[in-house]
């Protein structure tokens, strides 16, 4: 049995001190701009709420050419979109 990812979060909450937050579509790591997958991100937001995560969000995105207009829009989006869903 799948253990989800706000029950991880509330069991482990008061040992995080740091997380990297990517999407992905659950065939694999991709490691998508959040908001570009399907992780519920609203209700992680609210499992790091209820342990009261104070830490490190670190946005981890897949190693590309980091001198593309691609590359900084969906650092942008990202950062966007988890600044919507964190507020």
């Amino acid at each position: 049995m799948a253990i989800e990812t706000e029950e991880a979060i509330g069991e482990v909450g008061p040992l995080l001190w740091t997380l990297h937050l990517h999407d992905n579509n659950g065939d694999g790591d991709f490691h998508l701009s959040p908001g570009k997958g399907n992780i519920d991100w609203v209700a992680v937001a609210n499992a790091l709420a209820a342990v009261s995560y104070s830490g490190v969000l670190n946005l981890e995105l897949s190693p590309g050419d980091w001198k593309s207009d691609d590359a900084w829009n969906a650092v942008k989006e990202g950062v966007s979109f988890l600044g919507r869903v964190f507020e």
